[in-house]
């Protein structure tokens, strides 16, 4: 315990009940800073119960660490009180939380008043948070598309740098074949250098310009892809640009492609290298790929990667004079 915990610990057995509040307050931020959530529980009830200035935000963050412990009743109860309270500043924040916890707990049809009263809220990043959330049920829960690319297009409007990328992104992906606003809100996205989306964005478009014949830029978008060693969207590319570079004529670079995957033990790459390899005359390595592929999945029907698997390997040795299935 560090000398300024200590402090507001003592000043919080003190003698002047406004003093106790004041550093129960600030030792409240302090421990949740900390992530020392099970200690910040009690003092951010104590504030809550209190009639410090600062007791509606003290009671939201007592709902959200409460999410935090699975305690979803407990919290629900919290945001509400704080929805209702009207404080100006909280009562939005709130009703984004609660609309949240609403939809991930199945129950979306109660979370929409308050997802759309949080997007009205005057804090930009609050409102896009909102719009993001209500975007993502609208579209997962109600399948209600044209709604959603709506919400996605409010949030991003937003001034909240990664609310809007986010937006953009998700907003690019809906649209699908409505190409022409799809490509600009990616574009906007790679050219931001964002970090965390970019990489995305980029393996989006690069399989937008795939579906839609553009084969070159394809190519060039998910090396682009490839080239950000993202943990998900790199290797992700990497299946993708094999594909292209196969529909490109490209067989050997498409053939480096596949097998990079598949020394990783993608199935479907282990295939796609069967096929090309097939097209060479590499029979027998095309057959020990379908025979590894098969073993992954040994009781898999006609339409499994394993069953996919068992029919290419009678193909292929038909080819060679063997039925020995």
């Amino acid at each position: 315990m560090d000398h300024t915990e200590a402090a507001l610990r003592a000043a919080m057995n003190g003698r002047w009940r406004r003093k106790r509040i004041a550093a129960a307050v600030d030792l409240a931020g302090l421990l949740i800073a900390d992530g020392r959530l099970a200690e910040a529980e009690p003092v951010c009830r104590f504030v809550a119960e209190s009639d410090h200035p600062n007791a509606h935000a003290a009671r939201r963050d007592l709902g959200l660490i409460l999410t935090e412990f699975g305690r979803f009743d407990e919290a629900e109860q919290a945001f509400r009180a704080v929805v209702k309270s009207g404080d100006p500043e909280q009562s939005p924040s709130a009703a984004a939380n609660l609309a949240q916890l609403l939809a991930d707990m199945g129950r979306p049809g109660e979370a929409e008043e308050f997802f759309l009263f949080a997007m009205e809220a005057p804090n930009a990043q609050v409102a896009g948070v909102a719009a993001m959330g209500w975007g993502n049920v609208l579209r997962k829960q109600f399948g209600r598309m044209d709604e959603a690319a709506i919400a996605y297009r409010a949030a991003a409007r937003n001034d909240h740098e990664a609310i809007r990328h986010a937006a953009l992104t998700n907003l690019a992906s809906l649209l699908g074949k409505h190409f022409a606003e799809s490509e600009a809100a990616l574009r906007e996205v790679i050219a931001s250098g964002h970090p965390d989306f970019v990489p995305m964005a980029m393996f989006n478009f690069g399989t937008h310009l795939k579906e839609s014949g553009r084969l070159q830029e394809a190519a060039s978008m998910l090396r682009r892809t490839l080239d950000t060693g993202h943990p998900e969207f790199a290797w992700l590319a990497l299946e993708n640009l094999g594909v292209v570079l196969r529909d490109l004529g490209q067989r050997e670079a498409a053939i480096a492609a596949f097998r990079q995957l598949a020394n990783r033990g993608n199935a479907g790459a282990m295939l796609a290298l069967a096929d090309e390899l097939a097209k060479c005359g590499q029979v027998v390595e095309a057959i020990e790929l379908c025979e590894q592929v098969a073993a992954l999945d040994p009781s898999g029907g006609e339409i499994s990667v394993g069953g996919i698997a068992r029919g290419k390997l009678r193909s292929l040795r038909e080819a060679r004079g063997r039925t020995d299935v």
